[in-house]
């Protein structure tokens, strides 16, 4: 038998000087994402290609419990796409994770056991800490240390993640799942477009009782750890970075510009706003709000607004990454493991090159 990587000094030396390309693919309730990045030297992650497919797996759940024929068949496709990619990339190692709606669709088990029949992939329900938690390391691993707690969140189709930070630590010290997201607010309130007040005002008060008990333990938690300073409040996931792509006014998506990005709590409110007044067609032409969003973006806009009125907060920070990135540096981390390889070095693994979405 061979011997494995970090059995000697020399296969250490020999496992940090090649270079091995890993993968993550995130079933969401909206969207599937494929992430493939590089390990270089052993510590140091360069992204090589991202890509997304809009599926609307979560579309009908509310009313049967059922994932549904047409965004499975959609779903599958968008993978297949994604295993061809894995193979012309040569991964060595992907990591699946299934979120949101996979957790509560009656049928989800058939549906996984269908794409690892069809398309080869193995795909993991992540719990709701799971994602919470692989949700915050992906936003860390791309923004600089603070001084204080931060309250990270990752608003999804049917899901939003909570996720408290402490300086110095990439392990959340509080997680918890809300079933509340981007799509099912827009379901349940916003069948039509524009919407109509009546619907905005229940759709913001449906919103402030799921997520205040949550939040409300969030917040208790991130005084605990960092008191008299209020936390600071880091959003991902496809509203909080389409919001942050508007507020840009980006002809293309540029990942770079979105992390760190600053949203006020007044440009939120005056961009629900608008949102509301305009048909589906007429929010496809605002710059930067991408096609197959744009009739969840308003569900998923109340949602932000909602989380700075409950934490009495002016503002935000977007993030690029989250569960997807998070997903990489688990799945490396696992290898690595599985490998006897030598460990990362303290913290996250470093990415270099800009963040990348859409074929290089």
């Amino acid at each position: 038998m061979p011997a494995l990587p970090g059995e000697s000094p020399h296969e250490m030396k020999a496992f940090c000087s090649n270079q091995y390309n890993f993968a993550a693919i995130d079933l969401g309730s909206h969207t599937l994402r494929l992430l493939i990045a590089r390990l270089e030297n052993g510590r140091e992650l360069r992204p090589l290609l991202g890509e997304r497919q809009i599926t609307r797996l979560a579309q009908g759940f509310q009313d049967s419990g059922l994932l549904h024929p047409e965004p499975m068949a959609h779903s599958l496709q968008a993978l297949a796409s994604f295993a061809r990619r894995l193979e012309a990339y040569q991964v060595r190692q992907v990591r699946c994770g299934a979120t949101g709606v996979f957790r509560k669709a009656a049928n989800a088990a058939d549906f996984i056991r269908r794409i690892h029949g069809e398309i080869g992939l193995g795909v993991a329900i992540l719990s709701e800490h799971q994602e919470a938690a692989l949700s915050a390391a992906g936003i860390a691993s791309v923004l600089p240390a603070v001084d204080r707690a931060r309250l990270c969140f990752d608003l999804g189709g049917s899901t939003t993640e909570l996720a408290v930070l402490v300086p110095s630590s990439t392990v959340p010290v509080f997680t918890e799942s809300v079933f509340l997201g981007a799509a099912t607010v827009t379901e349940r309130f916003f069948p039509v477009a524009p919407a109509e007040n009546a619907a905005l005002a229940a759709a913001a008060r449906y919103s402030q009782e799921q997520l205040r008990p949550a939040v409300a333990r969030a917040l208790a938690v991130a005084r605990r750890f960092a008191p008299g300073r209020p936390p600071q409040l880091i959003g991902s996931a496809g509203t909080v970075t389409t919001l942050a792509a508007m507020f840009l006014e980006l002809h293309r998506y540029q990942p770079q510009l979105i992390n760190g990005q600053v949203l006020e709590r007044q440009w939120i409110d005056a961009t629900i706003d608008r949102l509301s007044r305009l048909t589906l067609a007429q929010r496809l032409a605002l710059v930067g709000l991408e096609p197959g969003r744009e009739d969840i973006i308003l569900g998923g806009a109340l949602i932000v607004g909602v989380l700075l009125d409950l934490l009495q907060l002016p503002r935000l920070l977007a993030a690029d990454a989250g569960l997807l990135e998070g997903l990489l540096l688990d799945g490396i981390e696992q290898w690595r493991g599985a490998h006897r390889a030598p460990p990362a070095v303290p913290g996250p693994l470093t990415w270099i090159g800009n963040r990348v979405k859409g074929l290089p």
